[in-house]
């Protein structure tokens, strides 16, 4: 017998959607939390290198944030569209 599902909850944290949103989401991200503000600045520069600018114009936003849109329309397009869109 097939298992059946109630639900399904996708969730995205979200991201940067530029390079000079790196830092301001870090701070809002790591607000609170006893992060020295130079290893901040290291994580910046490890995003800036991952996304190497040229990327960032086609590819405009973090990669994950990227990832959650299709998910959302290929999990719709397998259970046929029944059901309430949350």
């Amino acid at each position: 017998m097939p298992t059946t599902y109630d639900a399904v909850l996708l969730v995205s944290f979200g991201g940067p959607e530029g390079p000079d949103d790196v830092l301001p989401f870090l701070e809002n991200v790591l607000r609170g939390k006893n992060v020295p503000r130079e290893r901040m600045l290291e994580v910046v520069e490890h995003y800036q290198q991952s996304l190497d600018g040229s990327e960032w114009l086609t590819y405009p936003y973090s990669p994950r944030t990227g990832h959650v849109g299709p998910q959302g329309v290929g999990l719709r397009a397998v259970q046929g569209h029944k059901g309430p869109l949350v």
